[in-house]
């Protein structure tokens, strides 16, 4: 990260981080890592199932639980708080978005999927617009250590007239 960015902002303090299937855990935990106030600042780790996938609710519950336990206590390595949780919702949009207005979160990490033609899912982008925080959207292609373009958008309010 870059120094004088890294000496006036200390990171963000409350930080969701939900792990889907997909999800390449090891690179998302880091990028948390790297961009939470290190002193202060808290990660959750959720995992959400969908109502009515009883079938599949073993397995999803023993495969969501493993992967937040798994960053969870890698993120205590590092020496930063974290929390996790297993969330049961109407949608995994739903629970992500209810997790992260309960927590006061400031930001929200969703993975990218696997695939290089992969394009934001409408999940993703409901997110984006109703969350009042910032959302990252991580592309798992390359090791974190070895990203070098960051793509910010920047929203600006138009005003209607009096």
């Amino acid at each position: 990260m870059n120094d004088k960015l890294q000496e006036s902002w200390p990171g963000y303090n409350k930080i969701l981080l939900p792990l889907g299937h997909k999800a390449d855990i090891n690179n998302l935990t880091d990028l948390a890592s790297y961009i939470i106030e290190r002193k202060k600042g808290m990660v959750k780790f959720i995992h959400v199932i969908q109502e009515g996938s009883y079938i599949n609710l073993p397995r999803e519950w023993r495969e969501g639980a493993q992967r937040v336990t798994d960053s969870h206590h890698k993120m205590m390595t590092y020496g930063i708080h974290s929390d996790r949780e297993i969330v049961t919702s109407k949608t995994i949009e739903r629970g992500i978005l209810e997790t992260a207005f309960d927590m006061e979160a400031e930001a929200i990490i969703l993975g990218w999927g696997p695939k290089p033609g992969a394009k934001i899912s409408k999940m993703a982008s409901n997110i984006m617009g109703n969350f009042h925080g910032d959302v990252i959207i991580y592309k798992n292609r390359v090791d974190i250590e070895q990203i070098k373009k960051i793509m910010y958008p920047v929203a600006k309010h138009l005003r209607k007239a009096d």
